[in-house]
């Protein structure tokens, strides 16, 4: 049996960053991820306002930052768009385009660099409340099973948390409430202004939109994100293919990465924490 004053399983932004200031505040810490390599595969356009850093006591740092983002072009059902730019206005929440894979990472040192003790490639397998309220995880890596206990757990394990599920909390989200979404990574985009986030609105995507994320040169994330009740037989992939076949500034364009994963849309979950144990991130629908 291993014994820690916190525990956390995910290592995403979320996780790591929990991790880190516990781990900075003097707790024992062990943060475990079931992935053989934090940060990927990235479920995320990777855009994040430049106030995130000043929340998370971070240095920007060009090694995982890929364009500096300057305004947002809205596109409605019509045609009809809109350009907001820090030109025109002040927009306290421009920000920048991340290489999540590499920040991701990044996160997960500074919690290993204040002391928090790191396990990859282990997956939490179940939990049980002790008598003294600490949590004993079962866990697994690389065929071995083992139990940690911990005094606090922190699920940072995603959308319909598994760690949620086993502590009982009330954190289910529904259907409705659960975005479907999907993503290329492309090259050779020829977008209009490569410090701009395009946004497209309607049937494109049904319950969300389709999006356009600049990452310098000719690089960028184009995906979108639909709520399946409301997008009939067709798949979000199907919706993806159509837009980007439609979109001039994709025209010439080639995909090198395809990303898929749920975003849960319908606020905080109801109950995010309980005695000794709490969720963050999108476990905690906290998007």
């Amino acid at each position: 049996m291993i014994k820690t004053d916190v525990l956390v399983i995910g290592a995403g932004p979320a996780g790591s960053t929990a991790a880190r200031f516990a781990a900075k505040g003097g707790a024992k810490v062990i943060l475990m991820d079931k992935k053989s390599e934090i940060g990927s595969p990235k479920r995320c356009a990777e855009g994040v306002s430049k106030r995130t850093f000043d929340i998370l006591e971070l240095e920007a740092d060009p090694h995982w930052i890929t364009q500096e983002i300057e305004g947002v072009r809205l596109i409605a059902p019509d045609g009809t768009d809109v350009m907001i730019t820090s030109d025109v206005v002040e927009l306290p929440e421009a920000g920048y385009i991340l290489e999540r894979k590499v920040f991701d990472k990044h996160l997960a040192m500074e919690a290993g660099r204040e002391g928090a003790e790191i396990k990859i490639k282990t997956q939490a397998k179940g939990l049980k409340k002790e008598e003294d309220g600490s949590y004993t995880v079962t866990c697994e890596c690389m065929g071995e099973v083992y139990d940690i206990n911990a005094k606090i757990l922190i699920g940072a394990d995603g959308p319909e948390s598994h760690v949620a599920k086993w502590a009982g909390l009330k954190a289910i989200t529904k259907p409705k409430h659960m975005e479907s979404g999907i993503q290329f990574e492309m090259c050779n985009a020829k977008m209009e202004r490569n410090d701009v986030l395009e946004f497209y609105f309607g049937s494109v995507a049904p319950g969300g939109y389709f999006w356009l994320f600049p990452k310098g040169d000719d690089i960028v994330n184009a995906g979108l994100a639909i709520i399946p009740e409301m997008a009939g037989d067709k798949s979000a992939y199907e919706y993806l293919v159509d837009a980007v076949n439609n979109c001039y500034a994709l025209k010439d364009a080639q995909p090198v990465e395809l990303n898929v994963g749920g975003d849960p849309v319908g606020g905080l979950v109801k109950e995010m924490y309980n005695d000794n144990i709490m969720l963050c991130g999108d476990a905690a629908s906290q998007v």
